[in-house]
């Protein structure tokens, strides 16, 4: 049973080797030139990163394995394909390179506020604070190099640059709620201890 609850982890750690393998494919690609082939492998490997993100978190719930650490290699191995691609990609001029600072800007935005609002919030159960919004950004970090790499099957640049600029959007909405969340934690805290 012990080694059941090790499957969230394994997917996890698989989506990092898929992560190092999608973005080796894009570089032959990008090199070598559109090879069918190639994009396929690429196509694939895409699919494979998101579902082993769908699946690792849904495992861990079902099989009661949710850890700490598993919920920071999860937020890691998310920033590692997100960072990574989008970096790949800007190398290529496929994602313009102030998007690569967006990613980086909404990770640690999220780490910060997740850890002010449940060290002084009512979110005591789990490590990160999850937004609505700022979940939907999330799915569309990872769905901005899909997006994107279908450039090369044919399809128009301008789609992803739509959902680029949805993504930012997005992205400036959940920190703005966040933050202000913050700041309301904070204020709370400090009247409090005035009053004391």
């Amino acid at each position: 049973m012990l080694g059941a609850k090790c499957i969230p982890n394994v997917l996890t750690s698989l989506r990092i080797v898929l992560t190092v393998a999608w973005m080796y494919v894009i570089k032959l690609v990008e090199v070598n030139g559109q090879h069918r082939t190639s994009i396929n492998l690429a196509v694939i490997l895409f699919i494979l990163i998101c579902l082993t993100d769908l699946f690792d978190g849904k495992a861990a719930r079902k099989m009661k394995a949710v850890t700490k650490f598993g919920s920071v290699f999860d937020v890691i191995a998310d920033f590692i394909f997100i960072s990574s691609s989008n970096i790949l990609l800007g190398i290529y001029n496929l994602v313009p390179k102030w998007f690569i600072l967006v990613v980086i800007f909404k990770f640690a935005e999220f780490l910060i506020t997740s850890r002010i609002i449940k060290k002084y919030g009512e979110y005591k159960s789990s490590l990160f604070v999850f937004d609505y919004i700022g979940r939907v950004a999330a799915v569309n970090f990872f769905l901005i190099p899909g997006v994107f790499m279908l450039v090369y099957k044919g399809l128009d640049k301008s789609y992803g640059y739509i959902l680029i600029y949805l993504t930012l959007l997005l992205v400036i909405i959940s920190s703005c709620s966040r933050v202000y969340k913050c700041c309301k934690v904070l204020y709370k805290i400090k009247t409090i201890k005035r009053l004391i």
